[in-house]
């Protein structure tokens, strides 16, 4: 009996033992494990920058104070803050996509497009990672922020 296994973009190939079908399967699973892994790393990332965007705000409390007590709004004072992150953000994503080609010496357009939703998803967890910090600090009062130590 042959059974022809169809994957998206490929050609339908003949699969004759029981041997190839587990190896299919295998790599199913695995591409699977790989898929939630990276959701993972990608919620530890935006955890990540919310905790250092947070240590940066904590610190800055007075700044934002005086900033806030000289007429600043809550929106210019947020939107500060994720300006900053989103900054930073850029920063690092530029480094090691220029580290990536500089290690494997290869441009094609699909690796180009791949970079290039890696890097919208990454902005998207800066955006995501620094709004709660920046929320904070644009609730901040000004005079409670002015005395804070």
């Amino acid at each position: 009996m042959v059974w022809t296994i169809i994957l998206a973009g490929l050609k339908g190939r003949p699969v004759r033992t029981w041997v190839s079908i587990l190896m299919i399967a295998l790599q199913v699973i695995l591409l699977t494990v790989i898929n939630w892994l990276g959701l993972v790393f990608l919620c530890f990332g935006i955890l990540l920058i919310f905790l250092s965007t947070y240590s940066s705000i904590t610190e800055r409390t007075r700044e934002i104070g005086i900033l806030r007590s000289l007429g600043a709004s809550k929106a210019f004072v947020a939107a500060l803050v994720i300006k900053e992150t989103l900054v930073i953000n850029l920063i690092g994503i530029v480094t090691g996509f220029a580290v990536d080609l500089a290690v494997t010496h290869t441009v094609a357009l699909d690796r180009i497009i791949w970079m290039t939703s890696v890097a919208i998803s990454l902005v998207g967890s800066g955006i995501v990672g620094s709004l709660l910090a920046a929320l904070r600090a644009a609730g901040r009062i000004p005079i409670e922020a002015l005395g804070y130590e």
